[in-house]
Order: C-alpha cells, then structure tokens, then sequence
C-alpha cells in the first residue's frame, strides 16, 4: 500500500471514530507497526492528527470544539496557501464577508485590493484587517462566542440579513456527505445566511476537514461555487470531490 494510502485511510479512521490504535492500524491495513507509527508521526507533524500514546487521536473530535487558539499553529503551511488562492478571488470594488476560522485569517497576508468593503464576525479577522487600510472594514455585533472568538446570535443574523456580499468566504470543522458541518449552531446559522446574501459562495477547508462529521449541518456542498483546500489531500478525495463540486487544490507555498 502506498503512503498517501495509508494516510487517507489513517486519518479517514481517525476522523470517523475520534481515535485509533495502531494495533488496528496494523490488523486493517497489514503494514508493520513501526511504519505506522512513523507515519503518525509524519501526520502529528504536519497538523492531520494528534498523537497519543499507542494511536492517534482526531485534530477535532466531534463534540469536542478546539478553541481558536489552539488552532492557530495547526495545518498552517496549509491554511497559508489555501488563503494565498482564496485572494485572488477578491474583486476590485467588492463587498465582500470573511466568516471566523483560522484559514480566513490569513488572507489578510496577501491581501494585495484595498479598494474593498469587508464584513465580518470574527474578531481577529477585524484585527488582521484592520490595519490594511480598506474602503470598508465592517464588524457585525451580536453575543461574543469566545471559543470561536466570533460574535453571533439574533442581532448578528440580523445585519447580516440585510446586506449584499459579491462573495462570502467561509470555512467549516468538517465535510462529509455533501454536508459543510461547524460545531456550534448558532455561528452555522450565521455562517448560512452569509452565504445565502453572496452571488459567490467560497468554502476554505485544509485537508483534516475532510470526511469528518460534527454537530451542526448549516449548508449543503451542491450550492457552493468553489471549494478550496490543499495538496495534502489524497488523490482518492481529490478525485471525488472534483466530481462533486468545483474544487481548487492550492499549490505549496514556496
């Protein structure tokens, strides 16, 4: 079985039960247990996994949300190229919302149109562009969700509802089953009613979103325009998501 086998399948299992042995790695895939736990290893490294003692463990567990700062340093080379694709999708004269996550973030690092009007709910994607010098910089009020570090509820949904984006930018904890699933209902309400008030409805995801469930279901990946993600995703996923949706693979950043 070839590595990018091993992995798909490693963090597949992972992602779909939480957490997973190498006993059972070694008993499903017929490879020695020391080439496991190194790639284990490989994949802690790179941000895909968590290793704990005998196994592995799932970046984010169903039901157990991973607070904004422990996210930050996860996947980053990923999040940083995914983010350098989603820019140039910005117009010239744009009114454009970035959602919470930690991908979006990092859009303000190749930010290069300032000529814009960006919305937002999450406190550092304000913060980041804040000191770019935009058109527009707008921050929609509502309950502050500190897990997320977003603001949410009725007065969000709100303002949201009466505004007009050329495109929304959006991330998620997991995609599974042509489902865009977050962890929290009320930043998915919110996330949902973005997209709904975009002519262009763009999803961010590095390679750990995939094929993993969690709590909440706020859109459906047959209405999105474009999925971006990058290149640690196996060729296998690659493939059918390509079947699925527009997807765009971000080249590593060199």
């Amino acid at each position: 079985m070839l590595k990018t086998e091993r992995w798909a399948f490693i963090l597949k299992t992972v992602n779909r039960n939480g957490t997973v042995s190498l006993r059972d790695l070694e008993q499903q895939l017929h490879v020695s247990r020391m080439t496991l736990r190194r790639d284990v290893n490989e994949m802690a490294e790179k941000g895909q996994l968590i290793r704990i003692r005998g196994g592995a463990q799932s970046v984010h567990q169903q039901g157990h949300e991973l607070a904004r700062r422990s996210k930050t340093t996860l996947n980053l080379p990923a999040k940083r190229a995914i983010a350098k694709v989603a820019v140039n999708r910005i117009q010239p004269n744009a009114t454009i919302y970035i959602g919470p996550g930690t991908t979006l973030e990092r859009m303000s690092e190749f930010f290069v149109t300032r000529n814009v009007r960006i919305v937002t709910s999450s406190l550092p994607v304000f913060n980041a562009f804040r000191h770019l010098k935009v058109r527009d910089l707008v921050m929609v009020g509502g309950f502050y969700r500190e897990m997320s570090d977003t603001f949410i509820g009725s007065i969000a949904n709100e303002m949201i509802q009466k505004l007009n984006f050329q495109a929304s930018f959006i991330s998620l904890n997991g995609l599974a089953d042509e489902r865009l699933m977050t962890a929290n209902s009320a930043e998915g309400e919110l996330q949902r009613l973005a997209l709904e008030h975009a002519q262009q409805r763009i999803v961010l995801a590095d390679a750990s979103k995939f094929e993993r469930n969690d709590f909440y279901t706020f859109y459906a990946l047959a209405r999105i325009d474009e999925l971006i993600t990058d290149s640690n995703l196996s060729p296998e996923l690659q493939k059918k998501y390509q079947q699925l949706t527009a997807l765009t693979v971000a080249p590593p950043l060199t």
